[in-house]
């Protein structure tokens, strides 16, 4: 299995194009998704996150991806929590980092167990409700990746380590 480098992203990668934010078709790339990502699961109506506002979420992005990708974001946000799923069509290491308007790390996390049909789940906590810049996704060239962006407010406040 093909490893990602251990060291800290501290930067976006200017190697990988990044693709502008679209929400048009948003609904129909949610739906492609499996029954058991976050944003397909919002949007039926059923909250991701135990501790959500109820009806605060918002699906930021469904996609399908090959390798590694870089994803321009919305921008402003109101909530205090990202949720990022991803599920691989084989059994891959992954890594995805956010980062804020400016180009500056939000927060991320690397796993070495992105499994078929498995979501794996990185949420990461967002101080003073920052700008949404983009997120880089990390993993083996040619691997197809699954992956969900939802936004919310967590009630309990509690602010996640990222």
């Amino acid at each position: 299995m093909p490893t990602l480098d251990a060291e800290a992203v501290v930067v976006p990668r200017a190697d990988l194009p990044l693709r502008k934010y679209s929400a048009a078709g948003l609904d129909k790339r949610i739906a492609a998704l499996p029954g058991s990502m976050a944003a397909h699961r919002t949007l039926q109506g059923s909250s991701p996150a135990p501790y959500a506002e109820p009806g605060g979420e918002e699906v930021l992005l469904a996609e399908r991806l090959t390798g590694s990708s870089r994803l321009a974001l919305p921008g402003k946000s109101t909530a205090n929590v990202v949720l990022i799923v991803a599920s691989c069509t084989e059994n891959i290491d992954i890594g995805v980092t956010l980062f804020d308007g400016k180009g500056m790390v939000i927060g991320g996390a690397m796993s070495t167990e992105c499994l078929p049909g498995v979501p794996g789940y990185f949420n990461i906590g967002l101080q003073e409700y920052p700008v949404l810049g983009q997120l880089q996704l990390l993993c083996a060239p040619g691997s197809e990746v699954r992956l969900s962006l939802v936004t919310y407010k967590d009630l309990e406040a509690r602010q996640w380590s990222g």
